[in-house]
């Protein structure tokens, strides 16, 4: 699937109601034919109190490499969620992807899932930079290496582990997610492993090099009317917040 013949409609489709926010999900993967799976649907929060509905886009992409399985696929995913009526229809894909650039090496890095030797917990790094993370799991019954890399307003946070998986599927990847209602940006980098000294910063290094993903959302929001009543409800605040301002600076001239 292409921006060229991305579908503008789709069939046997009904609207949900009573949904907090609406859902664009696009799955595709490689191996090596490419599938492409599209979701549309609503979203009800089960503790609305908790956060306000959402206007994020989240792009993943990330190789697994199941040691059960022999197949081994690229995958992405990419989900978007918005506040407004019918914010989701089909006419939203288009101006959606055609916003975002992608370029994706990480099938270079797929030696770095590999192991072929009997596991040692002292090939993992062991590193955490906040009290802020999950506490880590460095026992000696560990059967998996992790690091994940998070970045977000300037701050970078390191959790780096021998962790103990009762599934321990290998796979590295990148996630980032973009608030079209903030503005702001955060990166998340991982990698899962079995295999001496695999997560190394070198080799985190080397994943945040094989991959990058940004998206245009002025673009976007210009083109679609989830954005435009993104974009009316920032600036109306813009306005109550600067009309404030102004009454308050009249009043202390007088």
């Amino acid at each position: 699937m292409t921006t060229e013949n991305i579908p503008t409609q789709l069939n046997n489709c009904t609207v949900e109601t009573e949904q907090q926010y609406c859902i664009v999900q696009i799955e595709w993967k490689e191996n090596p034919k490419i599938e492409t799976t599209i979701r549309l649907t609503g979203y009800t929060n089960p503790y609305p109190r908790s956060s306000f509905p959402p206007h994020t886009l989240a792009v993943n992409a990330y190789i697994p490499n199941d040691p059960n399985r022999f197949e081994r696929e690229v995958r992405h995913f990419l989900t978007y969620s918005c506040p407004t009526d019918q914010c989701n229809q089909p006419a939203v894909l288009k101006p959606l992807l055609e916003s975002l650039i992608m370029n994706d090496g990480l099938n270079e890095l797929e030696y770095l899932l590999k192991s072929n030797q009997t596991f040692d917990r002292q090939w993992c790094l062991s590193f955490q930079n906040s009290s802020y993370l999950s506490q880590r799991n460095d026992s000696k019954d560990c059967n998996q290496c992790r690091n994940y890399i998070t970045y977000k307003n300037q701050w970078k946070a390191v959790d780096a582990s021998c962790y103990t998986s009762v599934y321990p599927e290998n796979r590295l990847g990148y996630e980032v997610t973009f608030d079209l209602k903030d503005q702001t940006t955060s990166h998340s980098w991982m990698i899962q492993c079995q295999a001496p000294n695999c997560s190394s910063m070198n080799n985190m290094n080397q994943i945040t090099e094989k991959i990058q993903i940004e998206f245009d959302a002025d673009t976007f929001l210009e083109r679609t009317s989830a954005g435009l009543s993104i974009v009316y409800s920032m600036n109306f605040h813009k306005t109550i917040f600067m009309f404030v301002l102004i009454l308050f600076i009249e009043f202390f001239r007088f």
